[in-house]
This record gives structure tokens, C-alpha cells and sequence, in this order.
């Protein structure tokens, strides 16, 4: 009997970035598939061709052993595929019967019968092991309700396989039980699940198969029962990639110091406790995982940009309590954010007043309280030179490609007296040509005495720069310990819980 989903040498491609290579992948009824690998495997380019996201550059999508091809994600959920995203697709001030009911394109009536649809959707929901009121408010919900509700979402709407993506990121140990339970059974329900995941934990307590993505392409697929852990550590990350240039001789003196760090996310849930640890001058130090294990939310708090439970950041000794981002950028501390776009820049306005989103407050940019923008232009014009950025200073940032726009960051960053760079994720989606640019400097000032705090899900990478590496999972921290004393397989297995 034909699966009801079948993946069949599936490519894809964005520009030169080859995302997938040939990629096979099955889901049958009543089976748990889980899908593992690193940040930008294409775990996640994979998964948005299965549920009409994105469609394939080449290969075939089979439905009960017939091809397929998705216009959208409206004729893969007709085809019985549902998708159920990290970030959930909920409105709060809404119940779970009208965010179940709401964009349904079954529906008709513009006053549906909600009493009626609700008494559904809780028949559902105690079928397939899912109680929930269908009148209670999504804003009254915890994580793991919500996280029930997109599930019965996918399934009112004829979903015969589920795909979860990283379902356990954001979950409690108590909600990650109960999210196991209810993945066996909605198995015992005969629904086909995909398993997207970098936790080993998820992947050994309930899935049946498991295959491995690393560069775009399956490098294993196996019975869970035929792979323990180290073998499945060893094929997401692979080996150790040759050494980087020479690690600076010697650490200065401690410029940061942090210690029983503790922070929340927005939802109000744990990101991240106990966290403890110094960077020094003339270093980098790199702090691996996969996004969304609290590498955001710590790189905030230490920039001054979130404020945490408790703990306390210490800056050449001084503590760091109740210092806004002003006042850190000020002492010389500098963050490069993950999201440019939406946190670094403004696309509209030019390269000299996106330089001056940085020093607006300094007072070398100041006159009898006038802002000096013939020098803001001056040293941007200097930075565009330098960092090799291909742009005009007065024309508007937006025109650049995101590697010039990075490397204009990284260098507004770096510029001045700058102690220690926060650097999230700053080579991320760049060509090789920037990345080894923007490499070559963040190495360049780290033996000039700079610290810089690499956050990065590159493994390969961090072993290229780091001088010591460690691992946010989980909500812990693993290390930090020097590079050379490590290894890629010890790191991933951090990173996967194991």
C-alpha cells in the first residue's frame, strides 16, 4: 500500500545555494518519521515543499503512490498534509473554535454555526486524545494548548499526515510528556507524522524511522531501533572541519563577566537559567545551538535590549544592572542583531544616517547640539571602502544586497571604540566571498584585543574562528571549553540534548 506522503529525489535551489539534493522521504499511516539536522540542512525548505509552501525545483511530491503538485498550502491541506509551524498561526483574542474555523475554505456561511462547529471540533479533539474546550479563548492558553490547537487545526481540515516543526522548542518538560502522548495517539489514529527536530530526546521517545539531512541531502535513514545516539550525533554534524587561522596567543583581562544568568521570552516561558560565564579581550568565543534554545534572548539581555530574572552581567568589573543599550553602547559594547532587517537597519534611508542609528549620541557626531552629517558621511565612505561594501554612501540601504547590507552593520559596529561585539548570527544567508570577509575581520580585531561573543548555528564555522565554544540547549549551558579540546561530534551532542 502506498504511503499517503512520498517525497521523491526532491531539489531545490535559491540562486547558487543548492537547499536540497536529490532528497527521499516517506511518511506512512500510523508512522512517526523524524527528520533530523543542523540549522540549514533544509529541514525546513523540505518541509515547506511537503505542505505547498514552496514548490520543487525538481523531483516529485506522491500522494497515495499518484504525483502532486502544489499550487499552495490549500492544495496540500486538500491532499491531507498539514503543517503545524514553530511560530504559531493563532489569534489570541479569538476561541478555539474560530481560529479552527477561521481561513477554513470549507466553510461557506459568514455566520457559521459556531455552537454546532464547536461541538465538532471537541468530538475531534477527545477522539484523537486532544481535549480542549472549543470556547475557551486561545489568550487564556499555555504553550502546549496552543500548540493542541493548530494540531486540531490540521486534522479538522483533513490532515492524514501531520508535520511537526521543532513541536518541543518552546515546551515545559511537562508539556513535552504530554506532546508525546499525543503523538502516539494520533499514531494509534492512524495519522502519519513528520518529526522535525534537532533534539535527540523527541527523536528516540517516539519515533518509528529517522532520517538525516546535512547540506540538503540524506546522509542516513534507519529503523530508531538500528542508531543510537553518537551514530545519529555523527551524521548530522559530520567531521571535524580543518582548523581556522591561529587562535590569539593569549586572553587579556575579563571584559565580561556573567553569572546565574535568567531570562524569559515574550510569551512569559523560560528561555534560558543558570547561565554562567567570562569572555575576555583578544577573544571569541562562540555560543553554538540551534535557534530558538535562548541564543536571542541572552545576546538581548547582555546588549541591554530585554531584562532578566535574575543574575548578574559584570562589564571590566562593573555590574550591568538596569543599564539600558544607550548606556552599554556607550562603555563600549556592540551588537550585531540576528535580524537585520527588522532590528538593524532602515532600508529607506541612506548608508550615512543607517551608520548614525548607532552614534546618534556621540558626541563626536555632535556640534552646539547640531548633528554633524558631513562627518557621518565622511566615515561611511571610509567603512564602504574598508569593508569592501558596494554602495553609495547617500543612496539608500535597501538598494544593497544583504551581504553589503551586513557587512555595513559589522562594520558600523566595529567602528570607534568598541570593547566587545555581540555578534548574532553574522555571516548567516551570505555568499562565501562575504563570509570569509566578514570572518577575516571579526579575526582581525580579536587580535587587536577586541572580545566578540559569536552566536552561531555553524558548527563549521565556529571551528574556523572560535577561540572557545558553548552550547545554550535546553535552556542550559554546556562549557565553554577551548575548541582544540573539543570535538564536533562532543558539541553536537550538546547542542541535541544527548
Amino acid at each position: 500500500m502506498a504511503p499517503p506522503l512520498e517525497l521523491r529525489a526532491i531539489g531545490k535551489r535559491f540562486g547558487d545555494l543548492v537547499a536540497l539534493d536529490g532528497v527521499d522521504l516517506a511518511a506512512g499511516a500510523g508512522e512517526v518519521v523524524g527528520v533530523l539536522g543542523e540549522n540549514g540542512a533544509g529541514k525546513s525548505t523540505l518541509m515547506n515543499i511537503a505542505s505547498g509552501l514552496l514548490a520543487p525545483d525538481s523531483g516529485e511530491i506522491r500522494i497515495d503512490g499518484s504525483a502532486r503538485t502544489f499550487g499552495g498550502p490549500r492544495d496540500a491541506a486538500a491532499a491531507g498534509i498539514g503543517m503545524v509551524h514553530q511560530h504559531y498561526l493563532l489569534v489570541p483574542s479569538l476561541t478555539v473554535a474560530e481560529n479552527i474555523m477561521l481561513g477554513d475554505p470549507r466553510l461557506r456561511s459568514l455566520r457559521p454555526d459556531l455552537r454546532r462547529h464547536g461541538a465538532e471540533i471537541e468530538a475531534l479533539a477527545r477522539r484523537v486524545g486532544l481535549p480542549l474546550d472549543a470556547s475557551a479563548r486561545v489568550a487564556h492558553l499555555d504553550i502546549g494548548g496552543r500548540q493542541r490547537v493548530e494540531i486540531l487545526k490540521a486534522l479538522h481540515r483533513g490532515a492524514r499526515v501531520l508535520i511537526l516543526d521543532e513541536p518541543t522548542a518552546v515546551l515545559s518538560e511537562r508539556e513535552r510528556a504530554q506532546l508525546y502522548e499525543v503523538i502516539r495517539a494520533l499514531k494509534r489514529a492512524g495519522v502519519g507524522i513528520v518529526l522535525i527536530s534537532h533534539k535527540l530526546e523527541d527523536i528516540f521517545a517516539v519515533c518509528d524511522r529517522v532520517v538525516v539531512l546535512r547540506g540538503g541531502r540524506v546522509v542516513d535513514a534507519a529503523a530508531i531501533a538500528e542508531r543510537g545516539g553518537d551514530a545519529l550525533v555523527r551524521a548530522m554534524v559530520g567531521a571535524d572541519p580543518p582548523a581556522g587561522p591561529a587562535k590569539a596567543a593569549a586572553r587579556g583581562a575579563t571584559l565580561l563577566s556573567v553569572h546565574d544568568l535568567e531570562a524569559r521570552r515574550d510569551n512569559g516561558a523560560a528561555a534560558f537559567a543558570g547561565v554562567s560565564f567570562e569572555l575576555h579581550e583578544g577573544e571569541i568565543l562562540a555560543l553554538a545551538g540551534v535557534e530558538g534554545s535562548g541564543q536571542q534572548e541572552l545576546a538581548e539581555v547582555l546588549a541591554g535590549l530585554r531584562a532578566p530574572v535574575r543574575g548578574t552581567c559584570r562589564f571590566r568589573g562593573r555590574v550591568l544592572a538596569g543599564t539600558g543599550a544607550h548606556r552599554r553602547r556607550a562603555h563600549g559594547i556592540r551588537h550585531v542583531p540576528h535580524d537585520r532587517l527588522r532590528n538593524g537597519v532602515l532600508p529607506r534611508r541612506s548608508l550615512a544616517e543607517n551608520f548614525l542609528l548607532a552614534h546618534w549620541f556621540d558626541a563626536g557626531f555632535r556640534r552646539r547640539g547640531l548633528l554633524r552629517r558631513r562627518r557621518a558621511g565622511e566615515i561611511t565612505r571610509t567603512l564602504v571602502r574598508d569593508f569592501g561594501v558596494r554602495g553609495a554612501p547617500g543612496g539608500p540601504l535597501g538598494a544593497l544586497s544583504g551581504g553589503n547590507q551586513q557587512k555595513l552593520v559589522v562594520a558600523r559596529e566595529l567602528w570607534g571604540d568598541a570593547s566587545l561585539l555581540i555578534a548574532s548570527h553574522p555571516t548567516r544567508g551570505l555568499d562565501v566571498r562575504t563570509v570569509a570577509a566578514l570572518q577575516a575581520a571579526l579575526i582581525e580585531r580579536r587580535n587587536a584585543g577586541l572580545g566578540i561573543l559569536l552566536i552561531s548555528s555553524d558548527l563549521a564555522e565556529i571551528w574556523q574562528v572560535a577561540d572557545r565554544v558553548m552550547v545554550l540547549a535546553q535552556g542550559r549551558l554546556r562549557g565553554p571549553v577551548p575548541v582544540g579540546q573539543t570535538s564536533l561530534q562532543e558539541v553536537g551532542a550538546w547542542i541535541s540534548g544527548a
